[in-house]
């Protein structure tokens, strides 16, 4: 798979995120039950509501199967370090 493709699917991954998870999950209940007077109001709303988003919330994705997001890239990340302990191994 060459470099743009890849790099196409992460930006329609990311327009998908924001345009159907945050307008559905946030910002839609957000403007219902308050009125935000600053953009530093929202902001804080949206940073706490990603927060919970990624560590709280389960996914239902093909890749998370029903974990928290912050499970699948812990998960992720010791898979990782155990790969590079067999090369280094392998390498001694």
């Amino acid at each position: 798979m060459n470099p743009l493709s890849r790099q196409h699917r992460a930006s329609f991954s990311a327009r998908i995120f924001i345009k159907c998870t945050v307008q559905e999950e946030f910002i839609q209940t957000a403007f219902r039950q308050w009125v935000y007077l600053t953009l530093d109001g929202l902001q804080a709303d949206l940073d706490g509501w990603l927060v919970f988003y990624n560590t709280q919330r389960p996914h239902l994705g093909y890749r998370n199967k029903d974990r928290k997001p912050i499970e699948t890239i812990d998960q992720f990340c010791t898979q990782l370090r155990q790969n590079k302990t067999k090369l280094v191994q392998q390498e001694s």
